[in-house]
């Protein structure tokens, strides 16, 4: 990438290649130009910035092709969807599969508290009732009627379910 469109990445490997050098590999198609894809990649993976680079890419809409943070452009997408689908955001997995993410990125607690949500979904109402009792036995409630209202709550949706 360059300094010039991504300004807050000032210090990157990038930033010292040549504007001609740098446009040729990090804005190549990485299915019909591997071997420039591969390049950038390796560039990125000595990079100080990396992880800035590839967290501003999340965040953003980029083209359709190119590496940026070291991944390519359609990861970086496919990234992209199953953090929606991990948030809540989405019903649906992505058709794609998830892409192999570096080691310093970690998911929000927002990803977390879905797949937690998602895990509880599946639960039976006598499952989850009897989750209440275990959490109320480890303490996590400071009163039994809040216990009960959970448990009230529980109920009221799975009414709901049943009566759609």
């Amino acid at each position: 990438m360059s300094a010039e469109r991504f300004p807050s990445l000032e210090g990157g490997a990038c930033t010292d290649l040549a504007p001609g050098v740098a446009e040729k590999y990090f804005n190549a198609n990485a299915h019909r130009e591997p071997f420039l894809a591969k390049t950038a990649k390796a560039i990125c993976a000595r990079c100080v910035i990396q992880p800035q680079c590839l967290e501003a890419a999340m965040k953003r809409t980029y083209p359709d092709r190119g590496v940026i943070g070291g991944m390519t452009a359609s990861s970086i997408r496919a990234a992209k969807e199953w953090d929606a689908y991990d948030k809540g955001l989405r019903s649906n997995p992505p058709k794609h599969s998830r892409p192999e993410m570096p080691n310093y990125y970690e998911p929000s607690p927002a990803s977390e508290h879905a797949a937690e949500l998602r895990a509880i979904a599946d639960l039976s109402f006598e499952e989850r009732v009897y989750g209440i009792f275990l959490d109320v036995k480890k303490g996590k409630y400071q009163t039994l009627n809040q216990a009960i209202g959970e448990i009230a709550l529980i109920h009221s949706q799975a009414m709901e379910v049943n009566h759609a």
